[in-house]
């Protein structure tokens, strides 16, 4: 069966991808609301559900009771869960869930926000393992096994999680001030 480009008689250098990517593309500039054309497009809608659900604010309620653990320690949770969740979701959509629960929970526990959301969004880039973790991961030769990527992409985990504790207690702590709930954060929590 010939595809959109043969009907036309259009150049056989635009494949069958260019509609989907044409409709998507237009997802960019067309309207949200139809009825109102001044409506921001479709793309530019910033919703985050686990935020207006109220999922979010419970879930932080429920993690709270962490906050008898030792800051590093609760980073260090942080960390390595964010990293392993992001072996199976993407990393953006896990972002996405993740940092307004780290927000709520950081201002109910006292610590400071940045700490626990810097965390999240350098572990979300950690996918390592899996090829469905990331599409780069996806990009590999057909003759590679899961346990070829596995037994290296456990260690890098483990390295880059070591890695970025190590950062985040001295150079990030050095330069964002995270052991200390910040003034901004306290305005935020009333």
């Amino acid at each position: 069966m010939t595809g959109w480009e043969a009907l036309l008689g259009l150049p056989t250098k635009v494949g069958d991808s260019a509609p989907a990517m044409a409709i998507a593309f237009l997802l960019f500039f067309l309207p949200s609301n139809l009825r109102d054309l001044n409506s921001p497009p479709y793309f530019a809608v910033e919703i985050s559900s686990s935020k207006e659900s109220g999922f979010s604010d419970l879930l932080s309620v429920k993690l709270s009771s962490l906050s008898v653990l030792p800051s590093g320690v609760l980073v260090a949770i942080i960390c390595f869960t964010i990293s392993i969740l992001t072996e199976i979701i993407s990393n953006t959509t896990l972002a996405t869930i993740m940092l307004p629960i780290l927000n709520q929970m950081a201002l109910s526990i006292g610590v400071n926000p940045l700490l626990l959301m810097l965390t999240c969004t350098i572990a979300c880039s950690f996918s390592f393992m899996l090829p469905v973790a990331t599409p780069p991961n996806a990009i590999i030769n057909g003759n590679m096994k899961t346990m070829d990527m596995a037994k290296p992409g456990i260690v890098m985990n483990l390295v880059c999680c070591c890695v970025q504790l190590f950062m985040i207690n001295t150079l990030g702590a050095a330069m964002f001030d995270l052991h200390q709930f910040p003034n901004w954060a306290i305005q935020n929590k009333k």
